[in-house]
This record gives structure tokens, sequence and C-alpha cells, in this order.
């Protein structure tokens, strides 16, 4: 406990105690974490990274301020501590601390059927392009190839899982098809980069904040929407024919952004996303459960087109 308490010190907060609660957000985003409790009554979470991200951490804090400031408050800024500073180097890690977000518990997969979140998700969503269009944004990931990257992981399942290969072929087709496309390099929108559902935070159906934004730049326009939806549909494989992903279509649709976009380029997209991203994680987690699912959730996917 001691050393919490010396990291509130460097904000300015008076250690109380730890606090038993849900923490939201995936704890792989860093070296630990805790609620902790001030002598005001005032609940914190309290980040713990590997120092080598220090540098990263500090552009996600700085882009979270941004945006808060010109009017995206679904978001909430790091404290800054009595240097200045969001992040800071405290005994060979790098500490962040944020007021804790109270919060709905998902309820999965029964959201799918509340077509009143999609529509605020994509709201949500909407505001953040529109917020963001004029200003310059950190990129967490700059110089990333969606062509490159997704080449390579179609080489690595050849020489390393021709198994997949062969179940699949049909489904890798259709990503090579995609990869020619001359907008597949389009990185036109400053997207959160992982958004779904569990990166939301919700209170009575509202979005109160979106967090984990370790994958956030400029982005091909559908990554968002890929994520969401494809990760919904991975949850439960009848969610396309679910409230919450089809008042979400429905309102991205309605946007100037993406009126040009039939369903068959959503569902390319998100195809193209789960392979590229969601496969490839599980490859490097080793995950063959995940993996098996995966695939199949691509086939059935390539079975829509």
């Amino acid at each position: 406990m001691d050393i919490y308490r010396e990291v509130l010190e460097i904000w300015g907060l008076e250690f109380q105690s730890t606090v038993e609660a849900d923490i939201y957000g995936a704890p792989s985003r860093m070296a630990g974490r805790a609620v902790v409790l001030d002598k005001k009554g005032d609940r914190y979470l309290v980040e713990k990274h590997h120092f080598w991200n220090l540098e990263k951490k500090r552009k996600i804090a700085e882009n979270i301020d941004i945006i808060n400031n010109a009017g995206f408050k679904e978001c909430t800024p790091y404290l800054k501590n009595r240097d200045g500073l969001s992040v800071c180097e405290f005994r060979n890690r790098a500490w962040m601390v944020q007021p804790f977000i109270k919060n709905d518990t998902l309820k999965r997969p029964h959201y799918l059927n509340d077509g009143e979140m999609g529509e605020k998700a994509a709201e949500t969503l909407l505001q953040l392009y529109e917020v963001t269009k004029n200003l310059k944004m950190n990129d967490m990931l700059p110089g990333f190839s969606l062509a490159e990257h997704t080449g390579n992981l179609i080489l690595k399942i050849e020489r390393s899982y021709p198994e997949i290969q062969n179940e699949i072929k049909d489904v890798i087709d259709i990503v090579e098809e995609i990869l020619r496309k001359p907008d597949i390099g389009l990185r036109s929108l400053f997207c959160h980069g992982d958004y779904h559902p569990l990166n939301i935070l919700w209170r009575e159906k509202t979005p109160v904040s979106v967090i984990d934004w370790e994958f956030s730049g400029y982005r091909h326009p559908l990554t968002d929407i890929a994520n969401i939806v494809g990760c919904a549909g991975f949850e439960s494989w009848d969610a396309f024919d679910r409230e919450f992903v089809k008042n979400f279509l429905q309102t991205i649709k309605f946007n100037k952004l993406f009126k040009h976009y039939k369903f068959e380029e959503f569902i390319r997209f998100i195809l193209l996303f789960r392979f590229s991203g969601w496969l490839n994680e599980w490859m490097n987690d080793r995950d063959t459960g995940m993996m098996d699912r995966e695939v199949k959730y691509l086939r059935k996917l390539a079975g829509m087109l």
C-alpha cells in the first residue's frame, strides 16, 4: 500500500486505502492498477506502466486532453501531478492517475437487443470524428500499413498454420482482393482504433467515457465501425440481425462520411479487420480455442458476401 500512498503524494492527494472494485479496461494494457480512496472520499484509478511506455502514455493523455477540451466529453482526462505532468516515472515505472469512472456493468450479450445503445454508440463515434477533423492528433501507430501487416499475416499462416490456411482459403482470397483496392491505405480519420462495447463505459444506456486509446490514430474510415460491429458479431453470431448492430449501422449510414458505403463493403472490411487484427492476436497468444472460433466466424462473414 505504501507505493500507492507515495504515488498519490506526487499528485497532491492523501491516500486513505485501496478499494475493491470492478476495474474497467484491459489489464494487459498496463503493468498493474488499483482503485484507491483518498481522505476526501474520492476514488481514483491508479495505473502502473512499464517505463518504456512512458512516451506513448504521454501522447495518449495529450490526445484525451485535446479532444476533451474540444468538446468530446465522453473521455476522461488524466490528472496532472504537481509538476503539471499526466504521466511520470517513479521507481522504474510510469504512473498515471484518473478519477474512477462510475459505470454500469455491460449486460452481455443482452445489450445486443438494445437499439438505443447501438444508436448512442454510433453518435459518440461520429462526434469523435467531428471534433478531431481539424485537430492535429498523436498517432499511436505512425506509419502502420494495414496492407503490409495483413500480407505478413498471410505468409505467417502459410508457413506455420497450413491447416488454417486450407480451412479459410476462400477468406484469404477475399482479403487479398480487398488489399488490391486503391483506398485500402486511406488514413483520413482519427480513429479510436479499438472501439467496441467493452471500451465504452455506460450509465443508463448512455456512454460516459470511452477508454483504452492504445491503438488510436489516423486510420481507414471503416476501422472503428468494423471493430465494434465485428466484436458484436463475434459475441453472438446473430448480432447482425439484432437491434444494437442494426441501429448502429443505420445511424452511421446517415452520416455524410459513410453514405456511399454499401452493407457489403462494411462486411468486407469487418472480415479484413477480424482477419488482420483478431486472428493475428489469437495466434500471438497461441490461444487455439479462440483461433478455432475466429476461423468459424471468418467463414460465416465470407458466407454473407
